[in-house]
């Protein structure tokens, strides 16, 4: 085989044209995300992205066709930058050898981790996690598989952490483990057995879920400026509900 050859047969290397290109539609997702800040999701629009910019609104639709292709496209690289700054924070939990002395240690340490930083980020990205998290934006979704895929980023680093602390007796449930499984829908269901490759019976999906929502619904009130109506140290309520949640689902270890 000659390098001609070798050459067609290789990687095609990106044009100057593809690196402006990419260039363009990362300075249009990081305008999206600055006007997400300022206003809610539900009054994005390629005008007021393309004011941000400076730019025609023309020139946006270059790019993304329709405000759906552009919600898509953000809701995508917003769940890749959360799954991205989780596991970051999951690898420096995991480093600090001077706190963390055995591995059941580490997995509940690790699990605080996780649910620290999904507060921190979403406080320091609003606007995002409103888009995420906030009003549905299912319906103006245009690749939902796509979507979907990013989200389980995230949400598989909570699941493979629940795994392990079942299976090194870190986490021992409380609860008859078939409790609520009949509410759950068949598709999210199905969707964390075949992680787990475990039965119904033999894996607590109803525990973590409500111990998720748990987190997730008092992260949602004081990011959404709900908690801090009621609540005059929202991080230190945070902390002891983590604590006690924690509890709740069966969290052994002390760390």
């Amino acid at each position: 085989m000659n390098s001609d050859e070798q050459g067609e047969l290789g990687p095609k290397r990106p044009t100057y044209r593809d690196k402006r290109r990419q260039e363009t539609i990362r300075a249009i997702m990081d305008g999206a995300k600055k006007r997400l800040e300022e206003t809610s999701s539900l009054a994005l629009s390629l005008r007021s992205v393309a004011d941000v910019l400076g730019m025609a609104p023309s020139a946006i639709y270059r790019y993304f066709p329709s405000r759906e292709a552009l919600i898509t496209a953000l809701c995508i690289d917003s769940y890749n930058e959360l799954a991205d700054y989780l596991e970051e924070s999951l690898q420096v939990t995991e480093a600090d050898t001077n706190t963390i002395k055995s591995a059941p240690n580490l997995i509940a340490a690790q699990w605080k981790t996780l649910c620290r930083s999904y507060r921190s980020w979403g406080m320091e990205h609003p606007g995002e996690f409103a888009l995420l998290f906030g009003p549905s934006q299912l319906d103006e979704v245009t690749d939902i598989d796509a979507t979907v895929t990013a989200a389980r980023r995230f949400g598989d680093l909570g699941l493979q952490l629940f795994i392990k602390g079942l299976e090194t007796g870190v986490i021992v449930p409380p609860q008859d483990t078939t409790k609520y499984f009949a509410t759950l829908k068949p598709t999210f269901a199905n969707s964390i057995l075949s992680v787990t490759q475990k039965e119904p019976t033999d894996f607590p999906i109803g525990l973590l879920l409500s111990g998720w929502v748990n987190i997730h619904g008092v992260i949602c009130l004081e990011i959404f400026g709900f908690l801090a109506t009621m609540i005059t140290d929202t991080k230190t309520f945070f902390e002891d509900h983590l604590d006690r949640t924690m509890l709740w689902m069966g969290f052994k270890q002390e760390i």
